[in-house]
């Protein structure tokens, strides 16, 4: 099967944990899946932030921040 497209999702998210703890997963599985991306054919790669997907679900109209101008659905918040 041919493959066009990366969706890099695998993370280990944790605010504890040190960088060195953290490095294999995130960093080094991170130059895997480019170094994969850039093999024979090139595919593009998407990167799904666990954190800035929850941060954007948690917004509030509330919050200094927020502008509304990011086309989220207000209705949503």
């Amino acid at each position: 099967a041919m493959v066009d497209v990366v969706f890099h999702t695998a993370a280990t998210v944790s605010w504890w944990l040190s960088y060195n703890a953290l490095k294999e997963t995130n960093v080094i599985g991170t130059q895997e899946v480019l170094r994969f991306s850039c093999d024979n054919r090139r595919k593009s790669v998407h990167f799904v932030s666990t954190v800035a997907g929850y941060e954007a679900n948690h917004r509030s109209r509330d919050d200094d921040w927020y502008n509304g101008d990011d086309g989220l659905d207000t209705d949503l918040l």
